[in-house]
């Protein structure tokens, strides 16, 4: 199942902590205690989510008239992601682990300053089970690569974590599509 898929991706990131902790201290200048612990912090994160897989169903809503309202749950599609470049791979993790759980796929974009250990993220997914193409790093500048994936028919939904001036760009070219964006600006 999905849920056991995810604790596999859980158990694969407790496994290379170490050198997942080393990779991302190098690459994003953050002490590797630091790293280290966002590190494992991603792995409860797919452990935690999984948990959810088995759990999202909607509700059965009594109204005044005596008729009942019926709500389902169902995936949007494909969630496209946008990370910034001071916690790559925690940020990847915390916006991947519940877009899957929910039964999405994902295309995320790291920044272009520091996109490895995002890949190396998708890589460990795959390898733990995950279906190839479930999670998808874009390598690329966001005002090139970002804005074209954002206008893309497939993408049903933009995350955007990181600064905001760029946020303001990001949320009125999802407008312009007419795409739900969810914004995390600056803490």
């Amino acid at each position: 199942t999905r849920g056991q898929i995810m604790n596999q991706v859980s158990f694969k990131i407790n496994e290379n902590i170490e050198k997942l902790g080393k990779l991302e201290a190098i690459i994003s200048g953050k002490p590797i205690k630091d790293c280290r612990i966002e590190i494992s912090k991603v792995a409860e994160m797919f452990s935690y989510y999984g948990g959810w897989t088995d759990k999202i169903h909607g509700e059965v809503i009594p109204v005044p008239s005596g008729h009942l309202n019926y709500t389902f749950r169902e995936p949007l599609g494909v969630v496209f992601q946008i990370t910034p470049w001071n916690a790559p791979f925690f940020t990847a993790g915390w916006q991947i682990a519940p877009a899957i759980a929910a039964g999405n796929s994902v295309v995320i974009k790291p920044s272009e300053l520091t996109p490895a250990t995002t890949v190396v993220l998708a890589i460990l997914g795959e390898k733990a089970g995950l279906p190839k193409g479930l999670v998808n790093v874009l390598c690329g500048y966001g005002d090139s690569t970002g804005q074209a994936t954002i206008q893309n028919d497939a993408v049903r939904k933009v995350i955007f974590v990181g600064s905001p001036n760029t946020g303001r760009i990001v949320a009125t070219s999802a407008a312009k599509a007419l795409k739900p964006v969810v914004l995390e600006l600056g803490g």
